[in-house]
């Protein structure tokens, strides 16, 4: 009986890669099989890149010194082959507006309006970076931090979007992140 630890979950609709997952086990087998081994056994649409043995103390989750997570969004044409990967947009946004709004979720802050409501969960959380790269019509949102809370990437990402749009200023975001849940983000992005 095997029971995974992963580093963190994903939405629905969401594609982990790179995620990091351990289990304890009293089988033995050298490092390097087990990936073959594993992989022998899973469906087509999950891949294991490596494995390795790691020390007792090791947690995919608590140890994790940072997670990172890319949103991609579309201002092209609709192309059905990426409907599953990339959020169709199709119209100009104002890049440089929001990369200036970006810079707001950096640091240390309380999400609790940018994400779902859990009684349960810690809203604090600290973003170290968040970079806009827009390359051929693709513009990659992406966020690197210490965690992110349910939904908390798509209602920043939403709340980006409506900035470089120009429906939503960069001071409503800061208004919605300085209350601390009081006033929730309603803009969620795909």
């Amino acid at each position: 009986e095997i029971v995974i630890h992963a580093s963190g979950r994903t939405d629905a609709k969401v594609h982990g890669r790179h995620q990091v997952f351990h289990f304890d086990t009293q089988r033995e087998m050298p490092e390097k099989q087990w990936k073959r081994a594993i992989n022998h056994f899973l469906p087509n649409d999950i891949y294991i890149i490596d494995s390795c043995l790691v020390d007792d103390d090791f947690h995919s989750r608590y140890s994790a010194q940072k997670k990172e997570y890319h949103y991609k969004l579309s201002t092209k044409e609709y192309n059905p082959f990426d409907t599953n990967y990339i959020y169709q947009y199709n119209r100009p946004l104002d890049l440089q507006l929001m990369k200036e709004a970006a810079q707001i979720f950096v640091g240390e802050h309380d999400f609790a309006s940018y994400c779902s409501y859990d009684q349960y969960g810690n809203t604090i959380r600290t973003i170290y970076q968040i970079n806009i790269i827009e390359e051929d019509g693709i513009i990659t949102f992406q966020l690197i931090g210490n965690g992110f809370r349910r939904y908390m990437v798509r209602h920043i990402v939403g709340g980006l979007i409506q900035v470089g749009a120009g429906r939503v200023s960069k001071e409503k975001l800061k208004e919605l992140l300085d209350s601390c849940g009081e006033k929730k983000c309603l803009y969620k992005a795909k």
